[in-house]
């Protein structure tokens, strides 16, 4: 059984000390996405929130040291695409979790097809 661990939150796109990953998973969210955040901390894994993922990409050899083999992105946050190329060339597992239910109207949508859109990108880059 995991124990559940306190997230590393990171504000205002800063992103602090990377925490340790016993198990080798680390859950990376938003910090201001309230139900794909309390889902990452769910999994009991370590968890550190960025604004923008982008700011991750420099800290990957500090990820690694860590003890982290896979990062979750829960969510796709801004960036998001950026972590997963480089988490995957820099030989990270990769896994995403999407948070979403099926449309009740055409406004509840407006945001998915591009969304959809910059995973598919991300894929043809090299994931």
């Amino acid at each position: 059984m995991r124990r559940t661990l306190r997230p590393t939150s990171r504000g205002a796109g800063t992103v602090g000390e990377v925490p340790s990953v016993p198990d080798g998973v680390l859950q990376v969210c938003h910090p201001q996405w309230r139900g794909v955040r309390s889902s990452a901390i769910a999994f009991g894994d370590p968890v550190l929130e960025a604004h923008d993922l982008g700011a991750l990409v420099d800290r990957l050899p500090d990820i690694t040291a860590s003890g982290a083999s896979t990062i979750v992105i829960q969510g796709w946050p801004p960036n998001a695409g950026a972590l997963a190329v480089a988490a995957s060339q820099a030989g990270l597992r990769l896994l995403t979790v999407f948070h979403s239910s099926p449309p009740r109207s055409t406004a509840s949508t407006a945001g998915r097809p591009k969304r959809s859109a910059r995973c598919s990108t991300s894929t043809r880059k090299g994931l």
